[in-house]
């Protein structure tokens, strides 16, 4: 129950910060109407707190969630692909409760076709962070 329990939390974390993530782009002009600030300050801060929280979320993994856990290294692997579930719950639950009022709040089209290849390219990230946390826990 507990690896369960463990892989399910691991699976909503990495999907949260995705969802975190691809919403603040999809709602840079809703931020921008709502607090008044220029659109390329808003652009520039999103995509900064971006790049700035993407390696975040393999630190605080790697340092922080995986020495707890040294023993479901092997069950870690799914969270590579459960993940993807707890994004979508996250983004119903979102677009429920704010839905998209003003038509110019609507995100462009391309923006789409950047969050699909994000998609595809976040369980490789996954992998990735996975691998060296398995490595930092051999090495102890």
């Amino acid at each position: 129950m507990r690896k369960f329990l463990y892989l399910n939390v691991l699976s909503a974390y990495f999907g949260f910060l995705f969802f975190v993530v691809v919403h603040l782009a999809f709602n840079v002009s809703r931020i921008t109407r709502l607090t008044g600030w220029e659109p390329e300050f808003v652009m520039n801060s999103v995509l900064l707190f971006n790049l700035l929280l993407i390696p975040l979320i393999g630190v605080v993994y790697i340092f922080f969630i995986a020495p707890h856990f040294t023993s479901l290294n092997n069950l870690n692997y799914i969270s590579c692909v459960s993940w993807f579930v707890y994004f979508i719950g996250f983004s119903y639950v979102f677009t429920s409760l704010f839905p998209i009022v003003n038509p110019e709040d609507k995100a462009n089209k391309v923006l789409g076709l950047i969050t699909i290849f994000a998609a595809c390219a976040y369980p490789f990230y996954i992998l990735f962070i996975i691998f060296l946390a398995r490595q930092r826990g051999q090495n102890k």
